[in-house]
């Protein structure tokens, strides 16, 4: 997920970047434990620093949770 992210803002600039990669990490996030408070929350970031921590978090919740 992290790596796709960084190529849209590498692409695309910082302002288009964390737009599209809403979209993607929507897709992405879909059916997992509490997407819904994901997407909130990455709907409301402004920067690629932001969602990276953001994707982090979520992550690791979710190996948490799983073991």
């Amino acid at each position: 997920m992290q790596d796709e992210l960084l190529d849209e803002y590498n692409e695309k600039g910082e302002v288009i970047g964390v737009c599209e990669a809403r979209k993607h990490l929507g897709w992405y996030s879909a059916g997992i434990r509490d997407s819904a408070l994901f997407r909130d929350l990455v709907n409301r970031a402004t920067s690629y620093d932001e969602m990276r921590s953001l994707i982090f978090e979520y992550i690791m919740k979710n190996e948490t949770d799983c073991q």
